[in-house]
């Protein structure tokens, strides 16, 4: 199947109100400017360093373990680090305050593609804990324990964001260690839901490297393979051109998640979403 028929499938499934917007850390880093803390390895690598400044009782060696953990990059090792970090944060009574001082402090500071999201004018999904999103779409917040909130959004009768892994102001629902993921993947209501969308939505992730591997998502996306294979949207993951192979390697034969490229560098992603959004006056026909 060509680049170019995918492309205008994705194009097709954005005007026909089908798709619906996964968004990833990739984008806070961005609109950020390449702030650490947007990014979740950054925020983690924050985290190791403020327990350390505020239990002085804790050992160079657990300070070095965990971050060691973190520089590895591998999905169960990071789970590890961030179940130390947000449980000696809880311990200290800190971390409500810590996710306040960090991601709640992130400021758009480069809105190009936020902006061009939003003009896709499809449902918008992320994993981020920040605000960014709401901050250039002007919408609020929804978190995966606001029960009526997230049958509203399934229903497209809220154009809210949805916060899959949480909010910075709701620190009950952060997804962070492993036993917060637990908790996620163990909530019937949000895995139906999330179940469904393969079935009725284009999926297009934008912004997204190791996030995909997490818990959640690799039963997301396990279930998308082993039950819904014959369903009949397809779903798409948009990279830089250098990151097409390793991209396509996570997604085997029958996930239905096709990856394309927006460009060689990141600036080329909001002319590629600009590409995408629906005409408003379309042609018409003689």
């Amino acid at each position: 199947m060509t680049e170019n028929t995918l492309l205008n499938d994705l194009k097709t499934q954005i005007a026909e109100k089908k798709a619906i917007i996964f968004v990833g850390t990739g984008i806070s880093i961005s609109a950020t400017n390449n702030n650490s803390v947007a990014g979740w390895q950054g925020l983690l690598k924050h985290g190791v360093n403020h327990c350390k400044q505020l239990n002085q009782n804790l050992s160079s060696g657990w300070k070095d373990r965990v971050l060691g953990e973190i520089e590895s990059s591998y999905m169960p090792e990071l789970l590890s680090a961030a179940e130390k970090i947000e449980t000696e944060l809880k311990d200290l009574g800190e971390y409500d305050r810590w996710l306040k001082e960090t991601v709640g402090q992130l400021k758009v500071l480069d809105p190009s593609t936020i902006s061009a999201i939003k003009e896709l004018e499809s449902p918008i999904i992320t994993t981020n804990y920040d605000n960014l999103l709401e901050q250039v779409i002007g919408v609020r917040e929804i978190t995966w324990q606001d029960k009526n909130k997230v049958a509203s959004f399934f229903q497209e009768k809220d154009n809210g964001i949805f916060h899959l892994h949480g909010h910075w102001d709701h620190p009950e629902s952060i997804i962070l260690g492993i036993r917060a993921y637990q908790n996620i993947i163990n909530d019937d209501m949000t895995q139906l839901f999330m179940r469904a969308l393969q079935l009725g939505k284009s999926l297009v992730f934008i912004g997204f490297g190791a996030g995909l591997e997490d818990p959640n998502f690799e039963s997301f996306l396990k279930h998308g393979r082993t039950t819904l294979f014959k369903a009949e949207h397809r779903h798409y993951r948009l990279v830089k051109s250098d990151q097409v192979a390793n991209a396509r390697s996570q997604h085997p034969t029958g996930s239905k998640v096709y990856v394309l490229s927006y460009g060689d560098s990141y600036s080329d992603l909001a002319p590629f979403l600009q590409g995408l959004k629906p005409n408003p006056n379309p042609t018409l026909a003689h």
